[in-house]
């Protein structure tokens, strides 16, 4: 009996270490991606993105939303990234190649994640993960939020961007089953909101 309680205890002190170690690890990682991440243009990006919660997205005014230059998805933009006390919206380096309107259509459309994750649970990212209807429903739901907002000429401007520079095979991925809304689908929905609106 002392040799198993023993045993416990030691499991439980190996764990609790090896816990400690992956966290610090993790923080040390994650510390060191977000000061190479600071950069120039990250600060440009945080200008726009600080613009645009505080005219479009006030529900996000208390929130820390830090901006970063970051190539975490070799075909991505940009990601947000929806941890529990401060949100990371990362921009890849090919933005660099976007013009202004084309910045705040991908940061208008990040910014609606973060506003639209407020609505969900762990459950949902759970699916997320494992369920591509989900992540398809995530991508749409976020490009009609920006459309919604009046900022669909910005998104307008951003997939033309990514048009213009991504690959054919992601882009083909992103309008089949990736949820995202073609420029047809968004220009439609910018003549419904303009003509429901008069």
């Amino acid at each position: 009996m002392k040799e198993k309680l023993k045993k416990s205890k030691t499991l439980r002190r190996n764990i609790l270490i090896g816990s400690g170690i992956a966290l610090l690890a993790a923080t040390t990682f994650f510390a060191s991606v977000y000061s190479r991440g600071k950069n120039e243009y990250s600060k440009e990006y945080q200008t726009i993105t600080n613009e645009l919660i505080q005219k479009n997205y006030t529900t996000l005014s208390d929130k820390k939303i830090n901006v970063i230059e970051w190539d975490l998805f070799h075909d991505g933009s940009a990601f947000a990234l929806p941890t529990p006390f401060v949100k990371t919206l990362g921009v890849s380096t090919k933005v660099r190649n976007y013009n202004d309107d084309a910045i705040k259509g991908l940061l208008a459309h990040e910014l609606a994640h973060f506003e639209n994750n407020q609505k969900k649970n762990v459950f949902y990212f759970i699916r997320w993960m494992f369920d591509k209807d989900v992540k398809a429903e995530y991508e749409r739901t976020a490009d009609e939020r920006v459309i919604e907002m009046g900022l669909g000429k910005y998104l307008l401007e951003s997939v033309e961007a990514d048009i213009k520079l991504g690959t054919k095979k992601s882009l083909e991925e992103r309008y089949s089953s990736g949820g995202y809304l073609s420029r047809e689908k968004i220009k439609n929905k910018i003549n419904n909101l303009n003509i429901n609106s008069n």
